[in-house]
């Protein structure tokens, strides 16, 4: 719950925050951590689930084009 908290807390005050948080990953220990990234999240995804998918984007945007 400290994660959530902290991050409304730190969007009310224009703090910016990562656009791309992994720590709903790494749930249920991560709740109870305070969000205080800066330019990108602390926890790092969960094996290759979001390489895979920014792969696999990028290949639907060629085959698109």
């Amino acid at each position: 719950m400290k994660l959530y908290m902290s991050k409304v807390i730190r969007m009310m005050q224009n703090i910016d925050i990562p656009r791309i948080c992994f720590a709903m990953h790494h749930a249920p220990h991560s709740l109870n951590d305070v969000c205080d990234c800066k330019n990108f999240c602390k926890y790092t995804p969960k094996s290759n689930l979001y390489n895979t998918e920014l792969f696999s984007n990028k290949k639907q945007l060629f085959v698109n084009n």
